[in-house]
């Protein structure tokens, strides 16, 4: 009976913890660049002309950055200078206490050595806050990577809305990379406490059980 009592809690738990760790896949628009599928667009993703949905400058030096032919999985993607300014997208996910973010996408550089900064901030106002940033030095095949963050690292982020950076940090070459196929998921993560009331909750569950047996 005792051993019954115990495979209860286990399960109880299990049952609770798989309920509040599910994951989400937080909507991007764009997320590989296939829009607006007009060709070659090399000033920038707010082109006066031509915009590239979901995604704007992050800066205000344009050169020869965009959107190309040559994607992962569909047809185009995103390509940016090591002398241009960055990439950005502001999602309307804002964050929550306990929330663990994990950016994917793939890149690769396209001429000579590549650098490329991987960041996630949330918007504070009219400023962007970086949360994390990693510098990825790239290789010629594409290849896909992943950023992490946990929202309790930085209360300052909760519920403020999440954005993506994607930037050629290269120094001192003429250099371009490229990014495709992105994409932002959020897992909730117990805190202990609430792990701790759980635990007790199933115990008690269990210890009823069994008297009434």
């Amino acid at each position: 009976m005792f051993e019954k009592t115990i495979s209860a809690v286990s399960f109880l738990a299990a049952l609770c913890l798989c309920g509040m760790a599910s994951a989400e896949t937080i909507a991007l628009i764009n997320p590989s660049f296939e829009q607006p599928a007009i060709g070659k667009i090399k000033t920038g993703f707010d082109d006066v002309t031509n915009d590239v949905p979901g995604w704007e400058n992050g800066g205000s030096t344009y050169t020869d950055s965009g959107v190309e032919s040559g994607g992962t999985s569909g047809d185009y993607l995103a390509f940016l200078k090591y002398s241009d300014d960055s990439v950005i997208q502001l999602t309307s996910h804002a964050i929550a206490a306990g929330e663990q973010f994990s950016l994917a996408f793939f890149s690769r550089n396209t001429s000579n050595q590549s650098t490329l900064r991987a960041s996630l901030y949330y918007q504070d106002g009219s400023t962007r806050e970086t949360m994390t940033a990693e510098d990825i030095v790239l290789t010629g095949t594409w290849t896909q990577y992943t950023v992490t963050f946990n929202a309790n690292d930085l209360p300052a982020s909760i519920g403020k809305q999440i954005g993506i950076e994607f930037n050629n940090v290269t120094v001192g070459a003429s250099t371009w990379l490229g990014i495709d196929d992105v994409s932002l998921e959020t897992t909730v993560v117990p805190e202990p406490p609430s792990l701790v009331l759980l635990g007790l909750a199933a115990l008690g569950l269990a210890v009823y059980h069994r008297r009434r047996v």
